[in-house]
C-alpha cells in the first residue's frame, strides 16, 4: 500500500442531495496526486507501512459496518470498544506505539485534507474514519513504554498540526500530551522537538482538559 492509497479513504465524495451514509464515489487520480503532494509526513510512511496497512484494514471494516448499519453500530457509538480496536490493546508495547503513531499521523492528514476542502467531514465514512483513529490514539496509545524517540518527536509535531476544536481533535491532542509525559525519560531534548512541544503545550492550554492532561502538561513544562 502506498501513502496515497491510505489517504484516499478520506476523499470519497457524495452529492449534497445524498444521504450522508451513501458510500460515495472514489477520488480521481488527479485529486489523489494533488493531496499526496500537499500533505506533510511527520512520521514516515515507508518505515510504518505495516502499521498503516493494519490501520487501513480496521478503518475499512468499521466504515463498511457503519454504512450497512446506517451509522448505528459500535464504531459510531463508541469506537474505543470496537473489537478491532480492543484487539490492539492486547499487542505488545512496541506494536501499540506503532499503530497509535500511525493513527495520529492519519488524523493529521485528515485535518490537512479538510483544511483544503478535499474531504467531506459530514459524511458517515469520514466520521467513522476520524472516530476510529482518535479511539486508537486514546485507548491504545496511552502507554508508558514502547515509543522510540523518533515516534515521540513526530507525535509532538503531529499534535501541533491538529488545529481544529472538535471533540476528536481535543481528545487526540490531550492523549498525545499524556503519551509524551508518560515517556518523559525518552523524550528527545533537541531544540526542534522542544520548540514543537512548547507550541503544543501553548495550543492545548486553551482547550478544556481532563485532570490527567493537566498533570501531563505540568510534567512537560519542566523541560
Amino acid at each position: 500500500m502506498e501513502r496515497s492509497e491510505f489517504i484516499s479513504r478520506f476523499l470519497y465524495q457524495i452529492r449534497d442531495d445524498e444521504f450522508y451514509g451513501n458510500p460515495g464515489s472514489p477520488p480521481t487520480a488527479s485529486v489523489i496526486q494533488k493531496v499526496s503532494t500537499f500533505v506533510k509526513d511527520e512520521l514516515g510512511f515507508e518505515a510504518y507501512r505495516t502499521y498503516f496497512i493494519t490501520l487501513a484494514d480496521i478503518l475499512d471494516v468499521c466504515v463498511a459496518e457503519e454504512i450497512a448499519a446506517r451509522g448505528s453500530g459500535i464504531a459510531a457509538r463508541n469506537a474505543s470498544k470496537h473489537p478491532r480496536v480492543v484487539e490492539l490493546s492486547k499487542l505488545d508495547s512496541e506494536q501499540r506505539a506503532g499503530i497509535s503513531s500511525a493513527a495520529a499521523q492519519g488524523l493529521a492528514w485528515y485535518e490537512q485534507c479538510e483544511d483544503q476542502n478535499w474531504l467531506q467531514d459530514h459524511s458517515l465514512r469520514n466520521q467513522i474514519n476520524k472516530r476510529v483513529m482518535t479511539a486508537i490514539i486514546v485507548a491504545v496509545g496511552r502507554i508508558k513504554k514502547g515509543y522510540t524517540q523518533s515516534q515521540l518527536a513526530a507525535l509532538a509535531r503531529v499534535g501541533i498540526s491538529l488545529q481544529t476544536s472538535d471533540t476528536f481533535a481535543l481528545r487526540a491532542r490531550g492523549a498525545i500530551v499524556e503519551i509524551l509525559a508518560g515517556n518523559f525519560i525518552n523524550l528527545p531534548r533537541d531544540e526542534d522537538t522542544l520548540t514543537a512541544l512548547r507550541s503544543l503545550l501553548d495550543r492545548i492550554a486553551s482547550q478544556p482538559n481532563a485532570a490527567p492532561v493537566f498533570q501531563a502538561m505540568d510534567k512537560l513544562h519542566r523541560l
